[in-house]
């Protein structure tokens, strides 16, 4: 039997920054799911090095598959330029854990990361750190 999809989400791309907006909470297959249509959109990516905007909302946690499947992507992602995380959990239930969740698979990876209260603060976070990365480059 094939499980249905839990979650939602929606990826955008302005010139070197991505954006999800996601609505949890992530079962495995609406994460195999996310990753196949981000890879599609990485691949359009001009920029050597780009970060990625996500606003979370409701109760955006991952299951353990999911998070398991999440994480395939992230040496992916490392690979083809992704410096830099902001996210947004400001109407987000739990809000501590799913940082916690988020932080630990974005430290694992060595991924600069920070949790904002508002995608202007998100976008000037992964902005000035781009930059700095493109300055020391």
């Amino acid at each position: 039997m094939q499980s249905k999809e839990h979650g939602i989400y929606k990826i955008e791309l302005t010139d070197n920054i991505l954006l999800t907006d996601a609505i949890g909470p992530f079962n495995r297959e609406l994460i195999e799911h996310y990753n196949r249509d981000l890879k599609s959109t990485i691949e359009s990516i001009t920029s050597p090095v780009w970060g990625q905007i996500i606003i979370l909302h409701s109760m955006s946690m991952f299951t353990p598959e999911a998070e398991l499947e999440f994480r395939k992507t992230m040496e992916y992602r490392k690979n083809k330029g992704l410096r830099v995380i902001g996210l947004v959990t400001t109407d987000c239930e739990s809000s501590m854990l799913v940082q916690w969740q988020f932080s630990k698979v974005y430290s694992d990876f060595g991924i600069i990361h920070n949790f904002v209260n508002s995608y202007e603060d998100a976008k000037l976070f992964v902005s000035s750190e781009l930059n700095k990365i493109n300055i020391n480059s």
